[in-house]
C-alpha cells in the first residue's frame, strides 16, 4: 500500500474537496489539471470509497463497485484518463453479458448495447418488444440531452430558457419516477422489475427513484458497454489519485473533517480538520461526504434554512451519485414492483462474482 500524507503543506487552497471516493478523486483531479490548487481530505485509510479493494489471504476482494462504462476506446472514462495521462495504469476488461437478474422461474442475462439490451429483455417477454424498444428510446433522447447540455457552460439566469429548447425530454420527465417511466411503456409488472433491476445503484426504489437519474445512468452501460478494472477497481481509484498529484494536488488520509467553516456572508471557507483542529482555508468547499453528514454535522443545522433541513434529514438525501468527467413490507418479489430480482455480475473469468456482493481476483 502506498504511503500517504496526514498533513497538509499549505494552510489555504483554491479549493478542498471533502471525502476521497470517485466523485471527490475526479473533482479533485480535474480542478488541479485545470489549474487551481487542489487539497483531497479522505477519512479512510485507502482512497477509492465504494471503488477501494480490500486483502484476505491471497485474494483481493472488491469491496462495493464491480463494472463501470465507459472503458473502451473512444468512450468518456477512457478519454478522461487519456486527457489526465494515466490511462496506461487501468487495463478495463470487457463484460458481456453485463449482468444477469435472479428471480422465481426466471434468470435473464442482460446485454449491453441498445439492440442487446432490447433483445435480452424481449426474449423473456416477447409481447412487451415494443414498449422495451421505445423505453429505450426515451431514455436515450435523455441520456443525450444531459450529456449535450452539460458540455457547455450556462449562466444560472439562462438555464431554463436553455433547457426548454434543448432537453424537452428530460423537462418532460424531471419531476417522475422510474416507475411511471415504466407504467408508460410495459404492462408486466415482472418485466417491469427485470427492466428496473439497477435501480439499487441509485439508492432508491422505482416508485422513488428519478426517471431521468436512472435514464442517464443506465444508458450509460447500454451505449458505452460495462468493464471490470483488471487487479480491482482499487486500480482505477489510484489512477484518480495520480491523476490529482501529477499536477501538485495533495491527498491528505486518513483525515477526517469535523466542520466545514463559514464566513459572515454564509460562504464556505474552508475546513477544520480533526487530531488538532487545524484549519485549512479556500475559495470553494466540495464535499463528497453524504448530505446528511455535510450539512448536519459539518454546516451545522442551526445554520441551514428550516425548510432545507426538514428536506435534507430524510433517508432519500443521504443518497449520493459519483460521475467523472460520471424496507418493503412484503418480500414477494414479483408482485411488488419496488422490489427487484438480485443483479449480479455475470462473467466467465471465474472471479466469483454473483455469489456475494463482492468479485475477487487473486494475485499471486
Amino acid at each position: 500500500m502506498p504511503a500517504y500524507q496526514k498533513t497538509p503543506r499549505r494552510d489555504r487552497y483554491d479549493a478542498i474537496v471533502i471525502g476521497g471516493g470517485m466523485a471527490g478523486l475526479s473533482a479533485g483531479a480535474g480542478l488541479a489539471h485545470r489549474g487551481a490548487e487542489v487539497l483531497v481530505v479522505e477519512a479512510h485509510y485507502q482512497p477509492g470509497g465504494y471503488a477501494h479493494a480490500f486483502r484476505r489471504k491471497q485474494f483481493l476482494f472488491d469491496s462495493a463497485v464491480h463494472l463501470t462504462p465507459g472503458g473502451g476506446k473512444g468512450e468518456g472514462l477512457r478519454r478522461l484518463l487519456e486527457e489526465w495521462g494515466v490511462a496506461d495504469q487501468v487495463e478495463f476488461l470487457p463484460v458481456q453479458p453485463m449482468y444477469r437478474t435472479v428471480g422465481p422461474g426466471l434468470q435473464t442475462l442482460i446485454r449491453s448495447g441498445k439492440e442487446g439490451f432490447v433483445e435480452s429483455h424481449a426474449e423473456h417477454f416477447p409481447g412487451e418488444r415494443a414498449g422495451i424498444a421505445k423505453l429505450v428510446e426515451v431514455m436515450d433522447r435523455m441520456a443525450v440531452e444531459i450529456r449535450e447540455l452539460s458540455a457547455v457552460e450556462i449562466p444560472r439566469s439562462q438555464m431554463m430558457r436553455v433547457m426548454v429548447k434543448q432537453c424537452p425530454t428530460v423537462l418532460r420527465h424531471s419531476n417522475r419516477t422510474l416507475q411511471q417511466l415504466l407504467d408508460d411503456h410495459v404492462r408486466d409488472p415482472v418485466c417491469q422489475s427485470v427492466l428496473g433491476t439497477l435501480w439499487t445503484y441509485l439508492g432508491l426504489p422505482p416508485s422513488r427513484c428519478s426517471a431521468v437519474a436512472f435514464a442517464v445512468m443506465m444508458m450509460s452501460f447500454v451505449n458505452e458497454n460495462a468493464y471490470y478494472v483488471r487487479g480491482t477497481f482499487q486500480r482505477l481509484a489510484d489512477a484518480f489519485v495520480a491523476a490529482l498529484r501529477s499536477k501538485g494536488g495533495e491527498l491528505v488520509m486518513p483525515r477526517r473533517v469535523e466542520k466545514i467553516l463559514i464566513d459572515q456572508c454564509g460562504r464556505a471557507c474552508g475546513v477544520t480538520l480533526d487530531q488538532d483542529g487545524e484549519e485549512i482555508r479556500a475559495k470553494y468547499v466540495i464535499s463528497n461526504a453524504d448530505a446528511f453528514q455535510t450539512f448536519f454535522h459539518m454546516v451545522g443545522r442551526e445554520r441551514l434554512d428550516p425548510e432545507f433541513a426538514a428536506s435534507t434529514a430524510t433517508p432519500a438525501a443521504k443518497c449520493s451519485a459519483a460521475g467523472c468527467r460520471s424496507p418493503a413490507s412484503r418480500t414477494r418479489r414479483w408482485r411488488r414492483r419496488d422490489i427487484t430480482p438480485c443483479a449480479s455480475r455475470c462473467s466467465r473469468r471465474g472471479t466469483g462474482a454473483g455469489r456475494s456482493r463482492s468479485s475477487a481476483s487473486r494475485t499471486a
